[in-house]
């Protein structure tokens, strides 16, 4: 009798879990196909973009601010992906765009990567505008530098690295140039810019060695369906919103533990007398706010023949992003990275087997093959860059954040390889693009 029950409760679960499967298979199925379609329309779109990289030839003087370098980014913010017909039938994708210094045996380069139909004219006049006597070169699609870049792991070493932060539940800032005053435009000689130790790092490398740091960035906002990222019910909370959470959460955690003055602020809470870290984070969290907010990706990549190599210059590369934190903020770490964990490299000195070497060494050159693709691509927002080994998930920055670790030294930065426009020329280049 029991034995009949059992059975019979068995067969009660087993029916349902059939029903359940024959449900939820065919919404797997309309899932899998849609997902299939729009990374097939996305690489299709990708391809068919044309594509430029402009040098940025800086000019013998530069006054201006990192806030000049801010003004572009903010010209350059979309947070659309298109209307709902090109996100799903044409693949149409939210702009994407590379910021990219590099130092090929101590000759520092800057670039910027975008579409050139759209955005180069902004780009451009931007440029002129904020920074007199800049020179601004486009290049043909087969000088891009990044598609000289080869791999042979018999004549050329390459180790590459992505970053993420340290702090990433809630939205807290890296340090500012507005920390340092720059904003004030003090004189050259006065000025503390973290971005001159970058500088002075890619001007040191030597003969047979390169160095690149690249910021591929586009316009975060809220995600929904019209984006063709997720689906209806995984909206996904632009940073902005994330900055009013987060604030509403250090203000209710300091009414726990602060005597109020009776009065309530916009958000509904009573006026706190705020310890002064406090009251300092969330202003600089205001000021935030009233930003333009960019999803990131950094990538560093040391290049160097064998005989070359130099260890202590990929140490310097880690250190490049470690002079934008700070210990009331946030922070970087290297995230995935090409080259073998030390634990992995000593695990494998344990074993004398020859093949798990091999497999070691199998594993290093998959890895510098797809970041060296990936790099080349400017790729990590969509497939087939998205979600593979060496991807992480995107950084959000401000306009003010991204200018902070991207824009144009002045004369403080004095590394004789810095390349710029001869004092001479003051006219625009005959080669404006148009």
């Amino acid at each position: 009798m029991y034995t009949s029950s059992v059975s019979a409760t068995f067969l009660i679960a087993l029916n349902v879990v059939i029903n359940l499967l024959i449900l939820l298979l065919p919404i797997a199925l309309v899932g899998f196909a849609f997902m299939s379609w729009m990374s097939y329309r996305r690489t299709k779109f990708q391809y068919e973009t044309d594509w430029r990289l402009i040098e940025l030839i800086l000019p013998p003087e530069v006054y201006k601010s990192p806030q000049a370098m801010e003004i572009l980014f903010t010209s350059l913010y979309q947070k659309n992906d298109g209307t709902k017909t090109e996100v799903y039938l044409d693949g149409s994708q939210r702009p994407t765009f590379a910021l990219e210094m590099i130092s090929e045996a101590g000759a520092i380069r800057f670039f910027i990567w975008l579409s050139k139909a759209k955005y180069i004219p902004i780009t451009v006049n931007s440029l002129y505008s904020q920074f007199p006597g800049l020179e601004i070169v486009e290049l043909d699609p087969n000088d891009d530098y990044a598609k000289k870049i080869t791999w042979n792991p018999d004549k050329r070493f390459i180790w590459g690295t992505y970053w993420k932060l340290k702090k990433t539940k809630e939205p807290i800032p890296i340090v500012s140039y507005k920390k340092y005053e720059l904003d004030k435009n003090p004189d050259e000689e006065l000025k503390i810019d973290p971005f001159v130790s970058v500088v002075e790092y890619l001007g040191g490398l030597g003969y047979g060695e390169s160095a690149y740091l690249q910021f591929t960035i586009r316009g975060n906002t809220e995600d929904d369906w019209t984006s063709g990222n997720v689906f209806p019910f995984m909206k996904k909370p632009g940073q902005k919103e994330k900055i009013d959470d987060f604030i509403k959460k250090l203000k209710e955690d300091s009414t726990t533990t602060r005597a109020s003055t009776g009065e309530q602020d916009k958000d509904g809470f009573s006026m706190i007398n705020y310890e002064p870290g406090v009251t300092d984070q969330i202003k600089d969290l205001r000021n935030l706010q009233d930003k333009v907010f960019f999803e990131t990706i950094i990538r560093g990549m040391y290049v160097t023949k064998n005989e070359t190599f130099n260890n202590g210059n990929i140490t310097g590369l880690i250190g490049t992003m470690q002079f934008y934190g700070h210990a009331g903020g946030n922070d970087f770490k290297l995230a995935t990275y090409t080259d073998l964990s030390d634990d992995h490299k000593d695990w494998l000195r344990m074993f004398p087997f020859k093949f798990l070497n091999n497999m070691g060494l199998e594993k290093r050159k998959n890895m510098e093959k797809s970041f060296l693709k990936a790099y080349k691509r400017r790729g990590g927002f969509y497939p087939p860059d998205k979600g593979n080994l060496e991807s992480t998930t995107p950084m959000v920055f401000s306009s003010e954040e991204l200018a902070t670790m991207f824009h144009l030294p002045g004369t403080a930065a004095a590394s004789p390889s810095l390349g710029r426009v001869d004092a001479r020329k003051a006219d625009p280049p005959s080669n404006l693009p148009v």
